[in-house]
């Protein structure tokens, strides 16, 4: 007889977080039920999703969002019906944050100079007498 698995609790063990994480599995008995995934992030913020599936569901991923610097600490996975058959495909990552530059306000001003200057070339070519020649 197969006892189900109720709770999947990930912390690493090394203290280290990641940001990318994903897992499949199968629900214990081929019913639907909901699953919940509990996210604790690095600031101790808790995300929670529920998600509802039966039998042997697809690759349900999760990542930090991007720009934040948020890296998830610990993850729980509870079958909130009869629980799971299994776990497979367990996947953990980290992709380096990319935070943007902005232009300081000095390249904002050499820019909008540059394009005022561009305009009032335009402005003065248009304004002035054209020579036909016969």
């Amino acid at each position: 007889m197969t006892t189900p698995i109720n709770t999947l609790w990930i912390t690493p063990e090394d203290g280290t977080a990641f940001n990318l994480f994903s897992f499949r599995g199968a629900v214990f008995g081929n019913d639907d039920q909901q699953i919940k995934v509990t996210i604790t992030d690095q600031f101790d913020s808790v995300f929670q999703f529920l998600i509802t599936d039966n039998g042997d569901f697809t690759r349900i991923g999760f990542e930090a969002k991007a720009g934040t610097g948020e890296l998830i600490k610990t993850i729980r996975i509870d079958g909130l019906g009869a629980g799971f058959d299994y776990f497979k495909q367990l996947g953990f990552g980290y992709q380096q944050d990319v935070v943007t530059g902005v232009p300081e306000a000095s390249t904002w001003a050499m820019m909008l100079l540059g394009f005022l200057g561009v305009g009032f070339l335009a402005y003065r070519r248009k304004n002035q007498g054209h020579i036909r020649l016969a």
